[in-house]
């Protein structure tokens, strides 16, 4: 019995040492993260503008007198000798080289404690001592404002170009998107600016050395992005059937290009702004191709072929 026990445990010691141990699979490498931190940053335009630093008059000149050098010795009036006008200044140049357009903004305040500000040019027979005054913008490229091209009292109310008509009070008048220059960063703009104006010439108790006008002009400049121009839909017997435009909104500023389409030849190619004035067009091909420049002003465009 002993025996038949004995070999019964060494069978069964065989058989366990023969087996071969059941394991379950290596579990898998475990995940590994990583991270990429992104910092938050942003663009922004710079505003870099340069103001006039010379010291200028604003002269009141009801008689309509010529101004010799002595009553304009101060800084740049030199340039106003011999001038007649009833009120005016020099021309003065802000220079812009922002990094992006900016919108120009311009507050007014006049003072003039004995004077009467009027609200469209005088006729120069008021009894009270009336002053018409406005000041003026225009553009341009060059370092020194023109000595031509500004507007007289007559053209003011035809809103020819972009102005500020003075009045009396402390708050003055105000437009907060009064002009619109391109980005100067490349290549400097310029906004120059001037006050100009007329008055009563000979009014109860004439004029005497109290009476004088001044203002203070305050300007803003914000950039902002241009809008879109669109140009009109075209007619099918003009640009519709004789020439592509590149693109129907062009930015401010940006180029345009005009193709003649399906082979045809194109005699004359104009453009203009929604003001009446004309857009330069420039021949890259003639007949054929054509670019303008959009204006850097807030107009819309159109342009007109013929065959």
């Amino acid at each position: 019995m002993k025996k038949k026990l004995f070999s019964m445990f060494m069978a069964i010691a065989m058989i366990l040492c023969l087996a071969v141990p059941a394991f379950a699979d290596d579990p898998p490498t475990a995940t590994t993260t990583k991270t990429s931190n992104l910092a938050g940053d942003i663009v922004e335009p710079t505003v870099t503008v340069t103001m006039p630093t010379t010291t200028n008059k604003l002269i009141l000149n009801p008689y309509k007198l010529k101004i010799t050098t002595s009553d304009a010795a101060t800084g740049d009036d030199a340039a106003l000798a011999d001038a007649t006008d009833q009120v005016l200044s020099v021309g003065l140049a802000i220079k812009n080289e922002s990094t992006a357009p900016v919108k120009v903004g311009l507050k007014a305040v006049a003072t003039g404690a004995t004077l009467t500000f009027a609200n469209k040019p005088c006729t120069g027979k008021e009894a009270t001592k009336s002053v018409f005054a406005f000041v003026e913008l225009l553009k341009g490229t060059s370092d020194t404002a023109p000595t031509t091209g500004w507007a007289k009292p007559a053209d003011v109310n035809a809103k020819v170009y972009p102005q500020l008509v003075f009045v009396g009070g402390t708050d003055g008048v105000e437009n907060a998107a009064i002009e619109t220059l391109p980005a100067g960063s490349t290549t400097a703009n310029y906004l120059y600016y001037k006050i100009g104006g007329n008055s009563a010439i000979d009014p109860t108790g004439g004029w005497t050395s109290s009476d004088t006008l001044a203002v203070a002009l305050t300007f803003s400049f914000t950039p902002t992005v241009p809008k879109a121009i669109a140009f009109p839909t075209d007619d099918a017997t003009t640009m519709g059937a004789l020439a592509d435009i590149s693109n129907a909104a062009a930015a401010m500023g940006s180029t345009v290009y005009i193709a003649a389409k399906d082979g045809k030849t194109l005699s004359t190619v104009t453009a203009q702004d929604a003001d009446g004035a004309n857009v330069a067009v420039t021949t890259v091909t003639a007949g054929k191709l054509y670019t303008i420049k959009v204006p850097a002003t807030d107009v819309e465009v159109s342009v007109t072929a013929a065959a």
